[in-house]
């Protein structure tokens, strides 16, 4: 039956869907009692997110079901070669990660638990990294497969050129590039920072969002520095190791509040002090320490809450497009060195899955050839080439973060610059002139 790959994967995809998305819901639904002034609808896409993401290989599945012969050929060679290659490296970066972390993963109160959260955690994060190496090692050894057996030689005789032969592959990058876009809407970037929570909740036992944070509250004149912030904003969880300054209106220090953890009741909005202690400051040098404070101490009267404290420790790589954009409306100053990290953050959250396909496109005319001579030439150019490519994004975007470049070139130039290559690559492919050889002119050698 030509379309039950399509069926089976369409089941497969939405049974992993719904059963996913209800974890993704209470997700949003959590962090929007932590962040209330976030956007709601824009979080809400997330679950959704994550049912498409399930679907795209029953997508994958509905083209091969309606592709030609020939198409359908190309697309499974490269298509295993590629799952070889990614399964491969993600067992390596694994086995690797295993012995790095070793020391903290022992420290965990209960492995059986712990250890499947926590890979699950690092492959979410990791196949975002890994997709255009291993789409580019794939690509490289089933084209290469398929001319060294002269197949490809084959398949132009028929009437068929280069871009026809192009179109299966595509096909995947575009799939790729769609399923990188899905996780980098929030599981990776989140994944990303969660790892490194889960590995030093391993001895601490809580997991933190944000570490040694400072909020200043001009009108009231209060400077909080909080030592750890916890994943549950809802009031749930306390922050810890928490230090409030207080200052007179000419700038003198009024008091000194301290208290190792202290929670937040959403319902009535106040402020409760566990263990405090207040260090009351009458005039310079003369200071003493508040006796007889409540324990615990409970403040009514303070507007801060968690979301807005924790606002200046987060870090824009641990966020996803909803995340972003909410700190982005909470801070339309574009001026500052955190608000152009985040806005370059921002678009590159877009344009980071397309590198997939630009992969695709400049490894395809790379691993084509018509020769008999050895590939090693032109394997070496596609490697180096999509070296230069992430090494570019990175470069960019720093450039962006540093205010360099507008935010927006600095998250699509790398794209843009290596598009152009590609074309200019295939442009040479059909035209049957030599890629490796004339690189080497270029350089003299």
């Amino acid at each position: 039956m030509r379309f039950l790959s399509f069926i089976i994967l369409l089941v497969l995809g939405l049974v992993a869907g719904f059963f996913l998305a209800p974890f993704e819901e209470e997700s949003v639904r959590n962090y929007l009692i932590g962040f209330p002034n976030a956007d709601a609808e824009l979080h809400g896409l997330r679950p959704w997110a994550v049912v498409a993401l399930c679907l795209v290989p029953a997508l994958g599945a509905l083209w091969y079901s309606l592709a030609s012969i020939l198409d359908r050929y190309l697309f499974r060679k490269t298509l295993i070669a590629f799952l070889i290659t990614t399964f491969g490296f993600l067992l390596l970066f694994v086995l690797m990660d295993f012995q790095d972390s070793m020391s903290d993963l022992t420290k965990a109160a209960n492995p059986k638990k712990f250890l499947p959260t926590y890979y699950a955690v690092l492959l979410s994060q990791t196949v975002v990294l890994l997709l255009p190496f291993t789409i580019l090692l794939g690509l490289l050894y089933s084209l290469g497969q398929l001319s060294a057996s002269r197949e490809i030689i084959a398949f132009t005789q028929t009437g068929r050129g280069i871009f026809r032969l192009l179109r299966p592959l595509v096909v995947l990058g575009i799939l790729l590039s769609l399923t990188s876009f899905f996780l980098n809407f929030h599981i990776a970037p989140w994944a990303r920072g969660y790892r490194e929570a889960l590995l030093k909740s391993a001895s601490k036992g809580e997991t933190e969002q944000a570490s040694n944070v400072m909020h200043h509250n001009p009108v009231d004149r209060r400077l909080w520095f909080i030592g750890g912030f916890p994943y549950d904003l809802s009031g749930n969880s306390p922050l810890v190791d928490v230090q409030i300054s207080t200052r007179n209106p000419d700038g003198s220090l009024k008091s000194r509040l301290k208290s190792p953890q202290v929670t937040w009741d959403r319902e009535t909005g106040d402020w409760i002090f566990s263990k405090p202690t207040r260090l009351l400051v009458q005039s310079e040098p003369t200071a003493d320490y508040e006796k007889n404070l409540p324990e615990p101490l409970i403040l009514s009267d303070w507007p801060e809450t968690p979301s807005q404290l924790i606002q200046e420790g987060l870090d824009a790589r641990y966020l996803g497009i909803p995340g972003i954009q909410d700190w982005l409306r909470n801070n339309p100053d574009r001026n500052t060195f955190l608000s152009r990290s985040f806005e370059s953050q921002y678009h590159y959250r877009w344009a980071q899955p397309w590198l997939c396909l630009v992969t695709v496109l400049l490894a395809a005319p790379l691993g084509i050839s018509f020769a008999r001579r050895g590939r090693g030439g032109t394997v070496a150019v596609a490697v180096i080439l999509s070296g230069l490519m992430l090494f570019c994004a990175e470069v960019f975007l720093a450039f962006g973060d540093s205010g360099r470049i507008p935010a927006i070139p600095a998250a699509w130039a790398t794209n843009g610059i290596f598009l152009l290559v590609a074309l200019a690559l295939i442009q040479r492919r059909l035209k049957g002139r030599p890629i490796f050889q004339t690189i080497r002119k270029c350089f003299g050698s």
